[in-house]
C-alpha cells in the first residue's frame, strides 16, 4: 500500500512539473559593465516573426517590470520618449510558436506549448558598443485544456529579461 501512494505522488509531481511554464536563459556575451552606472534605458523590439501586438506586449511588460524594480531614473519603450538615452535594450523576436485560448478550448493539450525565442543586446548609446547580449526562450505551460497561451510565454520571457538586467545592475 505504501508503494502505491509513493508511485502516485511521484506521478503527480512529474505531471505538474512537466506542465509548468518554463524558460531558458543563455548569456551569450556576459556584461562586464555594471548597469547601475547608467541612468536611463530605452527598450526597443523588432521582429519578422512576431506581430506588432506581440512586440508591443513584450516591450510594455519589460518596461513595466523594470519600473517596478526602481532601477533606472528614466525608462522608455517604443513610441515613448525618442531622445537618446544612456543605454538601449535591443530585443529581437527570432521565433514564436503561437497557441491561443481558442486552440486550447478546441483541442485541449494537442496544440502543445506556446514558445517565444528572443535575442537581446545591451548597447551603450554614447559609444554604440555592445556591452552584453543574451538569448532567452520562454514556453507556456502545456499538457491540459487549462494550459497557457502565447501571452504566458511572453510574460515568462519578460520576467527572464528583467531578471538578467537586475542581475547585472
Amino acid at each position: 500500500m505504501k508503494y502505491h501512494r509513493f508511485i502516485w505522488v511521484v506521478f503527480v509531481m512529474v505531471f505538474f512539473t512537466s506542465c509548468a511554464s518554463k524558460g531558458v536563459m543563455i548569456n551569450t556575451t556576459p556584461s562586464e559593465v555594471k548597469l547601475s552606472s547608467y541612468k536611463s534605458l530605452w527598450v526597443s523590439v523588432s521582429s519578422e516573426a512576431a506581430s506588432e501586438q506581440e512586440m508591443e506586449m513584450l516591450a510594455d511588460m519589460v518596461v513595466r517590470k523594470l519600473r517596478q524594480s526602481n532601477t533606472f531614473e528614466q525608462l522608455s519603450g517604443p513610441g515613448e520618449n525618442q531622445e537618446p538615452l544612456d543605454l538601449q535594450l535591443k530585443l529581437v523576436v527570432v521565433d514564436i510558436r503561437r497557441v491561443s485560448l481558442n486552440d486550447r478550448a478546441m483541442a485541449g493539450a494537442l496544440p502543445g506549448k506556446a514558445k517565444i525565442l528572443v535575442d537581446g543586446e545591451l548597447i551603450d548609446t554614447a559609444s554604440g558598443n555592445s556591452i552584453g547580449s543574451f538569448r532567452v526562450e520562454g514556453k507556456s505551460s502545456g499538457g491540459s485544456v487549462f494550459a497557457g497561451d502565447t501571452t504566458q510565454a511572453i510574460v515568462r520571457v519578460s520576467e527572464m529579461i528583467v531578471a538578467y538586467i537586475l542581475d547585472n545592475y
